[in-house]
């Protein structure tokens, strides 16, 4: 498998790569295509531009998408929990306590004007 950056709306290539391994059998998991000078100012540009589009946004179409973002959160965080888990080399019960549980309590009170 191979894990690439993902930009404005596509699957990033390049032809830097590294391999992550699991870090508790060090077996190889997949690989990172990684970004290099151009996907890096591509993801600034791009970060940008969805910044702009969020300002002008309508505070019902960012509750919205927040709201979509908690729902999601929730149907997959045991999934996200194992990957994340598995990748950081942490107990799943603990990623899923202090991340996501955390992050999914928390989207309310996330500021939705800036």
């Amino acid at each position: 498998m191979q894990i690439h950056s993902y930009i404005d709306g596509v699957l990033y290539q390049s032809e830097s790569k590294f391999v992550k391994q699991n870090p508790y059998t060090l077996e190889k998991q997949h690989d990172v295509i990684s970004c290099d000078l151009i996907g890096l100012i591509t993801a600034i540009q791009s970060a940008n531009k969805a910044h702009q589009l969020w300002k002008s946004s309508t505070l019902i179409e960012r509750l919205d998408l927040i709201s979509k973002l908690q729902t999601t959160l929730r149907f997959k965080q045991a999934e996200y929990a194992r990957l994340e888990a598995q990748d950081q080399a942490l107990p799943q019960s603990f990623v899923q306590k202090h991340s996501l549980e955390l992050s999914i309590r928390n989207i309310p009170a996330y500021p939705v004007v800036t």
